[in-house]
């Protein structure tokens, strides 16, 4: 594969023994601080139709031969396997869907440490951090150290997935003296006729809209849970 040529003083260097090292020569520009900090001084550097770059007196015959022969050979090929794998990875990165989310176990766990400062220090004793709102859907994290008040979506369905602690969600039956806090939104007031369900890290649960829910600690020091709200209902 006939990468580059060059020419130095009239003479011109179309071939280099060994094809290889027109690749290590390459690598060694791309990689060399020498060459960056010296390619202001390069007399006339420029890609003609065939992509050959002219470098002057900068390429010699003998530099190629030193770069192959030398120890630098091998550092120099794996930088440049690093390069590839860098835009390989990057490239990787950027063909991901729009709307694509990723919570990983770890940083949930360093989400929950904040939220515990946060929850610690809040007068209601709860925190609450937004991840991304989208628009069917909305994904919380949610840490309690007391009591939640009665609440009753209109619009939207709950999905917890509890990720520490233990609690007892109540509910279903008729919310009483609920004030509408926001359109489609009720708060406070009590649960008459509702169902206890204990729940405990690992627990998933669904929530249907219009159906009053309230969570109690009943003892317990904190509960820390992932939200997903499903709008449109």
């Amino acid at each position: 594969m006939h990468l580059f040529a060059t020419e130095t003083e009239g003479v011109r260097i179309s071939h280099v023994g060994r094809r290889s090292t027109h690749l290590l020569v390459w690598l060694k520009f791309a990689f060399s601080i020498s060459i960056l900090t010296r390619l202001g001084e390069l007399p006339n550097v420029s890609f003609s139709s065939k992509a050959r770059l002219r470098v002057g007196k900068y390429c010699l015959r003998e530099r190629a031969d030193a770069i192959y022969e030398s120890g630098e050979a091998a550092m120099i090929i794996k930088l440049g396997f690093l390069l590839i794998l860098m835009v390989l990875m990057a490239s990787a990165q950027d063909s991901l869907p729009e709307g694509f989310e990723l919570w990983t176990a770890a940083s949930l766990t360093q989400m929950e440490n904040t939220l515990k400062s946060e929850a610690a220090s809040n007068p209601h004793h709860i925190s609450v951090k937004r991840l991304a709102d989208f628009p069917n859907d909305t994904f919380m994290l949610s840490r309690r150290e007391a009591d939640g008040v009665v609440e009753w979506h209109e619009t939207q369905a709950d999905v917890f997935f509890v990720q520490s602690g233990t609690a007892t969600l109540v509910v279903g039956g008729k919310m009483v003296g609920g004030d509408m806090v926001e359109p489609h939104e009720k708060r406070n007031g009590t649960i008459e006729g509702g169902v206890r369900k204990q729940l405990s890290a690992g627990d998933i649960v669904r929530i249907p809209a219009r159906v009053p829910h309230q969570i109690l600690l009943d003892g317990s020091k904190g509960f820390t849970y992932f939200v997903i709200k499903l709008k449109g209902y």
